[in-house]
């Protein structure tokens, strides 16, 4: 039955003593609920069923989410995840993904890949196509890759009235994408408006601002992004997509991205991405060690994992190493200071793509007649794609381990060359490093004593202070300080509601 629903939805079934709960590939709304002694809670807020949002609190599970972690932190509350159905009876939970029953085309193993790509290519055309009937004007959150890139491609070839929106940084070039994004404009002749998330706004309040309230603990900036590309995409268009669950293409091989920029990774850099002259290339590879000495990469390109603890937990109950060990695959770093016992979980790893989905599940980002979706969870497309052989997920060539080259070979003359060859992820740390640098009183205020963190335990704030007076520490640790501070703001947000003020 399940294979045959079409759309974006939640539902909860009552069946024979059962609760069955389920979200569709496509829903951008997320599931929460809560089995308790007499009855089985559910809502699209999680907050519906907590008694009361202060005294409640899991402080472990709000450590956790200070780190970037995707828990609720409240005790007994549970999701259904995007592609699952969960069912509930007679006090046991028992889930099952969607993908279950989702089954491989049974296509011949050895196809070559060109072969591979057509269909691909006409698979994601249909997707698309399907969604364009019912949109009179489609959005698209376009960025510089292959994912987006192939979507821009689908829609002006089924004919849709497409508008783009692309989130820029001219002012910190390793996180900009605006010149792919050109190309691709230019190429396909589709309008862009470019939202400007760049360093020159980094001093102002639409970067970070203490007055902001959230729904939800957990966020970083790309949540303020998003809010100002709804506002402008309202009125214009009926549906946005954009090019989220693109890496099913190379899902399951186990492509590990740097965690960090070393010399290996800043040569890599300098070679395949600048756009410079071969000599000048080779000039600046071979100053590598010398430029690294001098902080040159610290600045220019920032490293995700930080290595200075800004947590200081010294509740017994709070966090275990078991608890810890196995999220999103990080490793999990522990020290003793003081007698206090502390856990860190180094924001490496698909830290970005871990908050991106994070923000782009909540659901107060989605107004009612405005559709988010992605192509690339089309049913018929993600049956083809389980079928791809590990082969064709990815490859390793010019010292790059290159992912996606059946999406790659799929567009191959039909988007710029630049486009499909495009191979590194933004560096979004760079621009928190640089807000973090440019604003270390305005946090060091917001860190007080008297913030709720520092009061839970969850920050210490002479060690956080001693982070803010070192550069090095404070660049290792921005992406921290940024799940911080949205935590501290959904933790006034609640203070505030009790009080019965106004948010």
């Amino acid at each position: 039955m399940v294979r045959q629903i079409e759309g974006d939805f939640v539902a909860a079934v009552l069946r024979s003593g059962k609760v069955v709960l389920l979200r569709s590939l496509t829903s951008t709304t997320t599931l929460y609920f809560r089995v308790t002694p007499k009855a089985v809670l559910w809502s699209t807020n999680f907050m519906d069923l907590v008694d009361d949002p202060i005294s409640d609190l899991d402080f472990g599970k709000l450590a956790y989410v200070a780190w970037g972690g995707n828990r609720i932190p409240y005790s007994g509350i549970e999701t259904v995840s995007q592609d699952e159905v969960v069912t509930l009876s007679a006090g046991k939970i028992s889930r099952m993904q969607f993908d279950d029953y989702i089954t491989p085309v049974h296509n011949k193993r050895h196809m070559p890949l060109p072969e591979w790509g057509e269909m691909a290519r006409e698979l994601l055309l249909a997707a698309v196509a399907k969604r364009a009937k019912r949109f009179k004007t489609i959005g698209l959150l376009l960025s510089g890759g292959i994912d987006s890139g192939a979507i821009a491609r689908c829609l002006v070839d089924a004919g849709a009235q497409v508008q783009c929106y692309h989130w820029a940084s001219p002012s910190y070039p390793p996180a900009d994408e605006s010149p792919y994004v050109r190309k691709v404009s230019t190429m396909l002749d589709i309008p862009v408006t470019t939202i400007d998330i760049g360093s020159d706004r980094l001093s102002s309040s639409s970067f970070l601002s203490a007055e902001w309230r959230f729904a939800v603990p957990y966020n970083h900036s790309l949540y303020r992004w998003w809010k100002e590309t709804i506002s402008l995409a309202q009125g214009e268009i009926d549906c946005l997509m954009s090019g989220r669950f693109g890496g099913s293409f190379h899902l399951g091989v186990g492509i590990r991205p740097p965690t960090s920029i070393g010399l290996s990774e800043a040569a890599k850099y300098i070679w395949n991405s600048l756009s410079l002259p071969v000599p000048t290339k080779q000039l600046l590879i071979h100053l590598i060690p010398a430029l690294a000495k001098t902080g040159f990469f610290q600045k220019f390109l920032p490293a995700y994992d930080p290595e200075e603890p800004l947590l200081n937990l010294n509740r017994e109950e709070a966090v275990t190493i078991e608890d810890t060990a196995a999220v999103d695959g990080r490793q999990v770093h522990h020290f003793t200071d003081q007698a206090k016992r502390a856990v860190i979980i180094p924001l490496g790893q698909g830290f970005e793509d871990s908050l991106q989905t994070l923000a782009l599940n909540i659901n107060d980002l989605h107004p009612a007649d405005l559709v988010h979706t992605s192509p690339y969870l089309d049913r018929d497309l993600r049956s083809f794609v389980r079928s791809i052989p590990n082969a064709y997920r990815c490859y390793p060539y010019g010292g790059q381990v290159i992912d996606k080259p059946v999406l790659r070979q799929a567009f191959m003359d039909l988007l710029p060359a630049e486009v499909i060859r495009h191979n590194f992820t933004q560096f979004y740390a760079g621009i928190r490093y640089q807000y973090c640098l440019n604003n270390r009183r305005f946090l060091k205020e917001f860190f007080a004593p008297d913030s709720y963190l520092v009061q839970y335990d969850v920050i210490d704030s002479d060690r956080f202070s001693q982070v803010l007076s070192d550069q090095r520490k404070l660049q290792e640790c921005s992406g921290t300080i940024f799940i911080n501070f949205m935590a501290e703001l959904w933790l006034r947000t609640l203070a505030s509601k009790k009080e019965g003020k106004s948010c």
